[in-house]
């Protein structure tokens, strides 16, 4: 069969591997102490209680779809970039006929202390046989706070199977913690048949 009608479906699906503190609340009292003979003595009471920050990132949006497609043979097109970020954004424009819409993986920090957060996936050759497979970190809910994005907000890194880093200081506030990822993959001639594979999202207290 010609590769350029071969069809393509691209799956992929995240987890998350979540850190927990738990609160651990002790409370201690010293009673009062009473010699016999003597009264009226006075002794001091001391309370104390410790609690541990828990550090969670949650994942609302656990798919990333770019349907069923194939390269444009009459276009002369020999690769297909495809991305997440916004609606049937493929390049060139005319190189498949993939459709799907803007999506990315919806990250959130419902802990209680500011978080790190790193991606793990796999590599291009494992997950396609070929071609591209990038992803992007980025501020997807216009909730820029205190977090950072140690490979830059704009742009494409290679996925791979070793932890990157994604998020630094995703912030606990409810106004600032939230944050995306984006997936981009280049499709060559010659790939063909359904590719999935799990997106891996891991929380660590800043």
């Amino acid at each position: 069969m010609d590769d350029t009608n071969k069809t393509l479906a691209l799956l992929l699906v995240a987890a998350i591997v979540v850190s927990l503190g738990g609160t651990i609340v002790s409370l201690n009292k010293l009673g009062q102490i009473e010699l016999p003979g003597i009264t009226g003595k006075v002794t001091d009471g001391k309370a104390n209680v410790t609690i541990t920050a828990t550090y969670i990132v949650d994942l609302t949006d656990t798919l990333v779809w770019f349907g069923v497609g194939a390269l444009n043979a009459s276009s002369g097109a020999t690769s297909c970039a495809l991305y997440s970020s916004s609606a049937n954004n493929r390049t060139p424009s005319d190189c498949g006929n993939w459709t799907f819409s803007k999506d990315y993986f919806h990250l959130e920090n419902i802990g209680s202390t500011n978080i790190n957060v790193t991606i793990t996936g796999t590599t291009a050759s494992t997950l396609l046989g070929g071609g591209e497979y990038k992803y992007q970190c980025a501020d997807t809910e216009g909730e820029a706070g205190t977090e950072s994005y140690p490979n830059g907000a704009t742009s494409w890194t290679d996925m791979t199977a070793v932890a990157q880093p994604c998020i630094s200081n995703l912030d606990e506030a409810a106004a600032n913690d939230e944050a995306g990822v984006f997936i981009m993959v280049n499709i060559t001639e010659g790939l063909a048949g359904a590719k999935s594979q799990t997106v891996t999202f891991t929380a660590s207290v800043v």
